[in-house]
């Protein structure tokens, strides 16, 4: 078996832990395949944020009937701000529901950008926040006072979704027995 060393991390290893060059050829890269990954991976994390910032904008330009220009320009909507917005967002909860992202099942296709209050001028650090795809997807067929009791019932739900984890008797219909008597 022939060896090779990689270009990036010095090892080496054998010829067929590196990528062919091309499809049917029989040159392999400089570099082994965990190093490759492992740019690949540093390129798409950075890229995977702008690029989700950039189909958001996209977006919007659509259902606001905007330009980019518009929104870029006068809104303020810095697709690099937008990016790093996005990513924090994703590492703590949703400003809605107050899930944390990680919990979700579809990961980062879960979080969306809302705009507060559609009536209002989509300016990007005031009426705009980053949200869980359902929260949005709700929010979206409710009045804002519908949207705001809805707040408070999910906020009152989860304290006592707390309240019985630390103590799960409370969930006991203790006084049933003698109410039926």
């Amino acid at each position: 078996m022939n060896k090779k060393r990689c270009k990036d991390c010095g090892g080496t290893y054998n010829e067929e832990f590196f990528n062919l060059r091309h499809k049917g050829g029989r040159t392999r890269q400089a570099v082994c395949n965990i190093c490759h990954q492992t740019r690949r991976d540093i390129i798409k994390e950075v890229d995977r944020w702008l690029e989700k910032a950039r189909r958001a904008l996209s977006h919007h330009v659509k259902s606001l009937k905007r330009t980019s220009d518009e929104l870029i320009n006068i809104f303020g909507w810095d697709v690099k701000k937008m990016a790093r917005d996005a990513k924090h967002a994703f590492l703590n909860t949703c400003d809605y529901c107050g899930t944390k992202y990680a919990d979700m099942v579809h990961g980062m296709a879960e979080i969306t950008l809302d705009i507060v209050n559609i009536k209002s001028a989509p300016f990007y650090n005031i009426n705009t926040k980053w949200v869980c795809n359902s929260c949005n997807g709700r929010k979206q067929k409710m009045s804002t006072g519908e949207w705001g009791r809805y707040l408070q019932y999910v906020t009152a739900w989860k304290a006592q979704q707390r309240k019985l984890e630390k103590n799960p008797l409370l969930a006991l219909p203790l006084f049933e027995y003698a109410e039926n008597k």
